[in-house]
């Protein structure tokens, strides 16, 4: 999630808007969805909702966390109690000043936790580890799809460039190409 909310925060840096017709409608998307669907679109929407906080657009980012809240997570058959939760006051902290870095680091910080707890669960539990997969998938989608919309109709800038080379650089350095055991 940390590197997600940086490459966010990228996008802002060289010089892109926020553009609310790319993110996910709430309308019409969730109710015919299965399990692995909605876990697919518990991550889009998480983009979408990190999205409008590097952009300082609260009224976004709460109603997508509330619709997250109560549209997917309720129908999720996920073992949260086991699960360390994020403490309230952090996220209170974050939403009241969504611009300011040292609070998104606080509560990227407490969300690491919980990541970390989630990929300890995930190697006993092959529902935690579908969680996580459908969560990198979700992830990846919308990352990529906000990336390549907000920059297809830019002048290309020094900003921009640097943005897209180091996400390059950030790929090649994964293991993705590295199969062996």
């Amino acid at each position: 999630m940390e590197d997600t909310l940086r490459s966010l925060q990228k996008l802002k840096d060289a010089g892109l808007s926020y553009q609310p017709l790319l993110v996910v409608p709430f309308k019409d998307v969730v109710a015919c969805k299965d399990d692995e669907s909605l876990r697919v679109l518990q991550s889009i929407y998480a983009i979408d909702m990190y999205y409008a906080a590097v952009f300082g657009k609260k009224r976004q980012y709460l109603d997508t966390r509330r619709f997250i809240d109560t549209e997917i997570e309720l129908r999720l058959p996920v073992n949260d109690d086991a699960l360390e939760p994020v403490d309230p006051a952090v996220v209170r902290a974050f939403v009241q000043d969504l611009e300011n870095l040292n609070k998104r680091d606080a509560l990227l910080a407490a969300m690491g936790k919980r990541a970390e707890q989630l990929f300890k669960m995930a190697e006993t539990d092959p529902a935690s580890l579908d969680h996580i997969v459908d969560a990198f998938y979700g992830f990846l989608l919308e990352g990529t799809y906000l990336a390549f919309s907000l920059a297809r109709d830019e002048k290309i800038s020094p900003e921009l460039t640097a943005l897209f080379k180091s996400g390059i650089n950030r790929i090649s350095r994964r293991p993705f190409h590295s199969f062996e055991c």
